[in-house]
């Protein structure tokens, strides 16, 4: 039957016998304010039980069997999700997510920890096809979009409803228009975020005044670091346990660990530099840790206040008092977003402390996944269960409304300032900025509406410091491009990743040549440009502030991230009012060709760049000698006992543990016993129709009309990026990196910069730009391995990378019998000098 806007069916669900009845309902919906959105189809599925409930909703339809999946909210690893049942589930992401053997021992001896292809902070109940088709749920329940067999496609909802959305558009962008008319659209961070770097430092008021000043000092003729920000996530204070340094989860700041926390403010901001901080949650005791209690009267134990006012989620049974949750070495209580009073409780935290006490300009807003699904909340009308995947969105609605309402405060006494001069002063310092809209948060986790939260700029979250496709650098661009169709349309990532690990064979530290080709990445397609410091359990991870070399490649990348403010600009426009994302799939503006659309090392950067970054490290052999095995098993001894002094060990024992540590840094095997054998290039694919400038050379390149792939060499400093043809923007940028690229990180004169011959070719489609669809047992038929072998060919010398410099492998199989890990590079004994302009051949 039919109503006015909508059309009904109903019938009978049965089986040997009537089980009980459903209504499939459609019709259009409206926005916000009352017009129809043309463009879209609502459904609605209803399911009555004749007897009890039912707790599934099926939705069976067909799909053209060469249809591809793309979309699902963040997806770290497969971009095309065809052949595959994606559970969306908001969840941690997980330490290796299939890169093995970490992933099966944590999944082992972890519960879970260690993931899998499809945990993801933010999935998403939306997708997109190649044959710009879309689907849209409005449930919050756990669901699963079933794309393996070839012709039909199977939504499973757990509960007894299904709602959502069939989207039309004519493009990739259009679909993602439609989408984000429901999720919301993302807002223009604050100009400040778009004009330097924010730098992620630790370690205490002398520490980081240090860091900084270190920072600050290197300047090489006309290319310094502009920071825009200091990001000290750990101004509550560090306990210290066997999982390393983790953050003292009571949201006050600790005067022990940063005395004269005013004056590094005052001294920052004086200098142009705002402070950013860092929350979350959760809330444990704060006394627990092995450090003394905070001797300032100020100091509020906020777990103790949650507890006694019942602001945290409850465990299941009545009377059985608030959940502990454990991260790690951490137990923790968790806010229960769906108490009013818990919910205003948080939000003066917020307000009083990071905001006016601590005097941020932002911060991260961490966690959110970690809801159990047999909670008991404040509302007892909504079950933990459907409200798992909103908590990430309500507890970033908390972070919003606090900063709206700080903000509001600001511009009410600011205007009272000006009537009545200093009568009325307002609690911020007095360095504080005349712009009221001045604050950005960033997180990891969310749901649908996630995007439309104001002053917030997604970041995807803890990925290893390692190279891999699952949980490394690769993951990144996976992630950014999935997200955006969902509409996370500003990302970013922590430059050189976070997640490592020494213990044992399981060797994951940031290598300088890793940290060195993220920090090329960040510069293009990201809405912040921050780096962290990452896991801090070890003096080995390569930072930016090692030497004036990472410092200098760093600031000449900051500053092009600076440069490329106002076309960024036009790119946040485009965000806010059409939801379309700073970095996109090629497949946004060249649909046509098909070949773009498997494509997942390269992306567009708004629509005028075209960017390949360098995603695999340089290969190494090692060459295995007796001496080796004995210093591997020597190695691994140490790090085991050292691992046990300081878990459970005295004071003074961990010292000696860490001083261990910091000795062996030396590493098992002597850089000289490794072979290195690498290719400083990367392949590019060119669209059919299109033409390109290569930005450091300036050689033009074209598609032609069936389009290309063009071998580009990819230096340290020069990572392939082309612009169009034409485009201001990219004309721009071009004459600006010419003044930069006299300062560029390259090799001393007498050493020959890597080439590859033109008769050495690859061996197959290992390490190739592409992903394939999935067969229907959700096995890959093709996907790109990480790194990529060349043969020699008569007369070809082997292209050697090692001099410019010492490549720290990642681990892996082979690896395990043959290394503890290799030192991070000494780079005091690297040299920079000019280097010969990067080519571009062509087959």
């Amino acid at each position: 039957m039919t109503t006015e806007g909508e059309f009904i069916m109903s019938g009978e669900v049965w089986g040997s016998v009537t089980l009980g009845t459903y209504r499939l309902r459609f019709s259009i919906p409206r926005d916000s304010n009352g017009n129809s959105l043309d463009s879209q189809l609502a459904f609605s599925i209803d399911v009555k039980a004749q007897h009890g409930s039912f707790n599934r909703v099926y939705l069976n339809y067909w799909c053209n069997s060469t249809e591809n999946f793309y979309g699902f909210g963040t997806q770290f690893t497969h971009w095309n999700l065809k052949g595959r049942r994606v559970p969306i589930l908001v969840s941690e992401q997980g330490i290796g997510r299939g890169a093995q053997p970490l992933t099966a021992l944590l999944n082992w001896i972890g519960d879970g920890a260690g993931g899998d292809w499809s945990t993801s902070y933010a999935p998403q109940p939306v997708y997109i096809t190649d044959f710009n088709r879309s689907i849209l749920l409005e449930n919050s329940e756990i669901s699963f979009f079933d794309t393996r067999d070839d012709d039909s496609v199977v939504i499973e909802v757990w509960g007894q409803q299904m709602t959502g959305r069939i989207l039309h558009g004519r493009s990739m962008l259009d679909l993602i228009t439609e989408i984000t008319a429901y999720t919301g659209r993302m807002q223009a961070p604050p100009t400040w975020t778009q004009q330097g770097a924010i730098i992620g430092l630790e370690g205490g008021t002398e520490e980081v005044s240090m860091k900084l000043d270190k920072i600050l000092a290197v300047n090489k003729a006309n290319i310094s670091v502009p920071v825009s920000a200091i990001w000290l996530q750990d101004w509550t204070g560090l306990r210290h346990s066997y999982d390393g340094d983790r953050l003292m989860w009571n949201w006050q700041l600790d005067y022990t660990y940063y005395p004269q926390w005013d004056q590094l403010v005052h001294s920052a901001r004086s200098s142009g530099i705002r402070v950013l901080t860092y929350i979350n949650p959760y809330f444990s005791h704060p006394f627990i840790a092995n450090k003394p209690a905070q001797s300032s009267v100020n100091y509020r134990n906020l777990y103790k206040e949650g507890l006694d006012r019942g602001y945290f989620v409850q465990a299941p049974g009545a009377g059985s008092g608030a959940y502990k949750l454990w991260s790690g070495s951490i137990p923790f209580c968790m806010l229960d977003t769906t108490n009013p009073a818990a919910r205003e409780w948080m939000k003066d935290i917020i307000k009083e402390v990071l905001l006016k006490q601590v005097s941020s300009s932002g911060f991260m807003a961490d966690f959110g996944e970690y809801l159990p699904f047999d909670a008991r909340l404040h509302n007892s009308s909504v079950s933990a269960a459907e409200y798992h995947n909103r908590y990430p969105q309500e507890w970033g609605r908390v972070v919003a409304e606090a900063v709206s309402e700080f903000q509001q405060e600001k511009v009410y006494f600011q205007r009272k300032r000006k009537t009545y001069g200093d009568l009325a002063t307002f609690a911020s310092p007095p360095e504080s900025s005349d712009d009221a809209n001045d604050i950005v948060y960033f997180m990891r986790s969310g749901w649908m509406h996630s995007p439309g939260l104001k002053n917030l700029v997604f970041w995807l979250g803890d990925q290893m410091v390692s190279w891999d496709r699952h949980d490394g650098i690769k993951s990144v661009l996976v992630a950014a491009l999935s997200g955006g169709i969902g509409g996370h349309s500003l990302t970013h990532s922590d430059i050189g990743g976070f997640t490592m690990s020494d213990v044992g064979p399981l060797i994951y530290i940031r290598s300088t040549e890793l940290l060195l080709r993220w920090i090329e990445l960040a510069a293009f397609g990201s809405a912040l440009f921050r780096s962290h410091v990452g896991l801090s359990t070890s003096p080995r991870n390569a930072q930016l502030y090692d030497s004036e070399a990472t410092t200098l490649h760093f600031a000449k990348f900051a500053s092009i991230f600076a440069f490329l403010a106002p076309y960024r600009s036009a790119l946040l426009a485009d965000a806010s009012q059409k939801g379309w994302p700073l970095m996109r799939h090629m497949a946004a503006h060249f649909a046509y060709d098909p070949k773009v659309w498997p494509l997942t090392q390269q992306f567009l950067f708004g629509e005028d760049f075209l960017v390949a970054p360098v995603l695999d490290p340089a290969p190494a052999i090692p060459s295995a000698t007796a001496s080796s095995y004995l210093s591997y098993l020597s190695s691994c001894v140490s790090s085991v006992f050292g691992y046990f002094l300081y878990v459970f060990g005295s004071d003074s024992a961990r010292a000696k543990s860490l001083r261990r540590k910091r000795i062996s840094d030396i590493g098992p095997l002597n850089p000289e016993d490794f072979r290195n054998q690498s290719v400083s290039e990367v392949k590019v694919y060119i669209p059919a129709f299109s033409d390109w400038v290569h930005l450091w050379t300036g050689q033009e390149v074209s598609g032609g009309d069936l389009g290309r792939t063009v071998r580009v060499d990819a230096p340290f400093g020069s990572p392939p990026v082309f612009y169009r043809k034409g485009s201001s923007a990219g004309k721009d940028l071009r004459h600006y990196v010419l003044t930069l690229q006299a300062d560029a990180i390259t090799v001393p004169s007498d050493r020959p910069r890597p080439v590859l011959d033109a008769n050495c070719v690859p061996l197959s489609n290992e390490g190739s730009n592409y992903e394939g669809p999935s067969q229907g047992n959700g096995e890959e038929r093709s996907s790109g391995g990480s790194r990529r072998r060349y043969r020699q060919q008569d007369g070809c010398p082997k292209a050697r990378i090692r001099d410019i410099i010492t490549h720290e492998p990642s681990p892996s199989w082979v690896h395990w019998l043959l290394w503890k890990g290799t030192p991070a590079v000494a780079e005091d004994n690297i040299k920079w000098a000019q280097m010969d302009s990067p080519r571009v051949s062509m087959p």
